[in-house]
Order: structure tokens, then C-alpha cells, then sequence
């Protein structure tokens, strides 16, 4: 079956440790506190982490739609096809 999914993951570097979060839901609330959650998931492993981890350069990141390979010849197929 074809699905599409939505959502959005947060890594963030805060006190020289990784923190992770991620949510289904787009709005601006929602982004805010997964990005929230992510920076106190750091903080508090921070403490155990003896090696700290610099802070990385800014980047461009990837803002759009982006189709998985194989997947636009699957939607252009028959029912038939696909069955």
C-alpha cells in the first residue's frame, strides 16, 4: 500500500550532547515543543557524557517534498499493475 506520512524530527547539539525528538503534527506549537523536549533530552544526558561533542557548522537543509525512488513509477502504474 502507498501511504504518506508526515511529520517532523528535531536533533539538536545542546551542551555538547545530542537530543532527539519528533512529531506528527506540523504546527507552530507543536515544532516548538518537540524542539523543547529535544533540548532537555540533551541537557539531561549531558551530565553522564564525559567527551562533549563541538558545535557543528550551519548548513542548507532540505525543504519540499521528496519523492523515494521507485515510487513515482508506482503511482503512474494500472490498478492491474499494481495488483
Amino acid at each position: 500500500a502507498l501511504r504518506k506520512r508526515t511529520g517532523i524530527g528535531v536533533r539538536v547539539i545542546e551542551n555538547g550532547t545530542w537530543g532527539f525528538a519528533s512529531t506528527s503534527e506540523l504546527d507552530k506549537v507543536s515544532i516548538q515543543n518537540a524542539i523543547l523536549t529535544a533540548k532537555k533530552a540533551a541537557k539531561l544526558s549531558s551530565s553522564l557524557r564525559s567527551e562533549k561533542i563541538p558545535k557543528l557548522p550551519r548548513a542548507d537543509f532540505f525543504v519540499g517534498d521528496r519523492i523515494g525512488t521507485g515510487i513515482e513509477d508506482f503511482r503512474n502504474r494500472s490498478l492491474e499493475e499494481k495488483l
